[in-house]
């Protein structure tokens, strides 16, 4: 499939519509189907990269943890470990970098905000640190509330056990709110980052004018926002599981053949295969580009209903188009 003959949903000249939050997440994901090849063929590197870079962390420090648990001196081993894991961070946030400005390039383009993919990656390049700073700040809040729901379970974990035998009742009440409350703090939080995200994709503005638009935007549709990113985020998350279901298979049968051959007593022992790990990756590589891709889609999407809510961008083209026919 050729650029020029990529298939886009939103139809040049169409008038662009309100839609209800089902329709624009399944909206995301068929555009992302239909221009599946167009996204393989864009993301597959940095998605790759990412994939390399969070599962060789992961290796490296279950290797050294493996040697520290035989050797109280394993500071050659600690160092190498801690210098392949910094490096990996490294790569891994340029990978999650790319994909951010690779997936805003390929919005750009859906929303024919550009003529083609390149003119819109290169238009994104002009503004990437803007893209960076939006992307590190738009997981902050969420990190944070993160952060303090930790510390509110922890403590309520602590004065649970210390009670009786209603400790099973109120336990149960105690995490259900919590569970409800964190739910929402975190849909909130992840409400502003996305509108920051794709306003830095839509909009042609500095970073305080786009910080202020999100921030209006948020307030203005709170409960719809906030509905919208639960909806995205329970719809990535099932799509994550049908993918990545043939590696969960696989790893059943596999545990299933070692308990058999070694016991059961030595299952948590035996090291996770060579083979596995690299599929595990392969499956990462997909997972992330599926992510990313659906998400900044979605956000996009979202960032554009509420300006036609909002700003009424569709009547203030119609009337530019008059003006413009009355000259």
């Amino acid at each position: 499939m050729s650029e020029a003959s990529v298939h886009s949903l939103l139809e040049s000249g169409a008038e662009p519509r309100v839609l209800a939050l089902a329709d624009m997440v399944s909206l995301a994901f068929r555009l992302v189907r239909v221009n599946i090849r167009l996204y393989s063929r864009v993301l597959f590197l940095p998605a790759l990269f990412s994939a390399v870079a969070s599962n060789l962390a992961q290796y490296s420090m279950m290797e050294w943890l493996k040697v520290a648990a035989e050797s109280k001196l394993a500071v050659a081993p600690f160092a190498i470990a801690m210098a392949v894991i910094l490096a990996c961070i490294v790569l891994w946030f340029y990978a999650a970098w790319e994909l951010c400005m690779r997936c805003s390039a390929m919005s750009r383009f859906l929303l024919q905000l550009n003529a083609s993919y390149q003119e819109a990656y290169e238009a994104i390049k002009k503004r990437r640190w803007l893209i960076f700073g939006v992307y590190n700040l738009a997981v902050l809040p969420p990190l944070l509330v993160l952060i303090a729901w930790t510390v509110v379970i922890v403590s309520a974990l602590t004065v649970v056990s210390r009670l009786g035998a209603e400790r099973l009742l109120v336990g149960g009440l105690v995490f259900f709110v919590i569970g409800l409350l964190l739910t929402v703090s975190l849909a909130i939080t992840s409400l502003y980052g996305a509108l920051l995200t794709a306003g830095a994709v839509v909009e042609d503005c500095s970073f305080k004018t786009l910080a202020a638009k999100s921030l209006h935007f948020a307030k203005a549709r709170l409960l719809r926002g906030a509905s919208f990113i639960c909806l995205l985020t329970v719809a990535i998350m099932v799509a994550n599981f049908a993918i990545s279901s043939p590696l969960t298979i696989l790893e059943a049968i596999e545990t299933a053949f070692v308990i058999k051959q070694s016991g059961l007593s030595s299952f948590s022992e035996t090291a996770e295969p060579t083979h596995l790990r690299v599929i595990s990756a392969m499956f990462d590589v997909m997972l992330n580009m599926v992510t990313f891709s659906v998400a900044y889609t979605g956000y996009v999407l979202f960032f554009r209903d509420l300006k036609l809510r909002l700003e009424a961008t569709d009547l203030v083209g119609r009337l530019e188009k008059l003006v413009k026919v009355d000259k």
